[in-house]
């Protein structure tokens, strides 16, 4: 009868005991957990939300999903990081997201929707659009792809409309698509860093060149068809431009008009001159003597100018109001510069530029400046980016 009781006491030990040290445990276990930051991605924070209440049991210790996700984006330009403003990816952003995409590419892969996410974060803060998610989002509600089927799906997100059971999995799905690019993972596809426009497919990209909006396409780059879609990056993130940048109106043989807008479509303001003046009315670095490689080390790519004597120019030889030429010990004086272009890159065997000769645009290289009679006379840089104080 002893060891019966005996048993029993061990046994009701034992229970109390794990009654006491398992939710001791698990406590802490929850406690560490709940406290242990969750990583998104080097670009990305997920915030945690614990709540808990003094005079409330282990059992009302809440865990919350987060409802924010804060991304902290970042470009580099002129190999300088430079961060764009932080921008919060709350539940209503995500929801809009989901909306939009199913709106858009419900039809569509999956990747092709994540394209689609990705492309909207690309957005934020870039030259031609705003600089939080919720303001591009709201710009897109604004002027949406006015297609059928677009307009048939948004008016579905908007509860107009009712959904079937695949087209609710497939709004499901959406969200997914979303959570899955917030979360940080590699879509799988070329420059989906850089994507940042997308347009239906039969649309070539000749003809929204040729269109309305043509000076905002034609700075555009193609970037692959995904789906029924065609993707764009901006020009500006192309290392070496593969066209020059397109403004609207007439150069009329202009070269510091060119370069002035090149300029300020990099992000720098030039201040207004003739070529001639341009080193007088902007920042000279150095004065150039021999060959521009012996300077490479001074140029800036997409912010450095470098002035021209051009040998075949009008321009080349001093004149007075009327025409004629100006003299000087019998001789015609000789002008120091006559053309500026902008820098934009280089590669192994080759500097680049953009400028305006007559009434064309070129992406030229230093090597044809030179075979066409050019000289590089100075390097010269903006005074300020745009936008900076003066």
């Amino acid at each position: 009868m002893g060891n019966k009781m005996t048993s029993q006491n061990n046994f009701s030990f034992k229970r109390m005991l794990a009654y006491f040290l398992v939710p001791t445990a698990l406590y802490f276990a929850g406690f560490e957990y709940l406290n242990k930051p969750i990583k998104i991605n080097k670009n990305a924070e997920a915030k945690i939300i614990s709540q808990a209440k003094s005079d409330q049991k282990l059992e009302n210790l809440v865990f919350q999903e987060p409802n924010t996700i804060r991304i902290n984006n970042s470009i580099k330009e002129n190999s300088k990081e430079q961060s764009k403003e932080n921008y919060e990816v709350d539940k209503k952003n995500k929801e809009e997201l989901r909306d939009i995409i199913y709106a858009r590419a419900a039809n569509q892969p999956s990747k092709v929707r994540q394209v689609l996410v990705k492309m909207y974060l690309n957005r934020v803060g870039r030259p031609d659009f705003p600089k939080t998610l919720e303001e591009v989002l709201e710009k897109y509600e604004k002027y949406p792809h006015k297609s059928k089927d677009t307009l048939y799906n948004k008016r579905q997100t908007k509860g107009w409309v009712s959904m079937n059971e695949y087209d609710k999995k497939t709004f499901d799905e959406c969200m997914k698509d979303v959570e899955y690019v917030l979360s940080g993972k590699k879509i799988g596809i070329k420059n989906e860093e850089k994507i940042i426009e997308a347009h239906n497919a039969w649309i070539s990209y000749d003809e929204l060149c040729r269109g309305e909006n043509k000076q905002y396409w034609r700075n555009k780059v193609p970037a692959g068809k995904h789906g029924n879609l065609n993707f764009y990056i901006d020009l500006r993130d192309e290392k070496i431009p593969s066209k020059p940048p397109y403004f609207k109106g007439k150069l009329d043989n202009d070269c510091s008009k060119y370069v002035r807008k090149a300029g300020a479509f990099y992000g720098w303001e030039f201040s207004w001159s003739n070529a001639w003046n341009v080193s007088r009315d902007n920042k000279l670095i150095t004065n150039v003597n021999g060959s521009l490689w012996d300077y490479e080390n001074s140029l800036v790519p997409k912010k450095s100018a470098v002035t021209f004597l051009f040998l075949g120019s009008g321009f080349r030889y001093l004149k007075d109001k009327k025409g004629n030429y100006i003299l000087k010990n019998g001789k015609r004086i000789e002008r120091k510069v006559t053309h500026v272009a902008l820098y934009v890159g280089k590669d192994n065997n080759n500097l680049y530029f953009i400028d305006n000769a007559g009434e064309s645009t070129r992406v030229i290289t230093y090597n044809k400046l030179k075979s066409k009679g050019y000289i590089a006379r100075e390097i010269v840089e903006p005074l300020r980016a745009i936008g900076e104080r003066r």
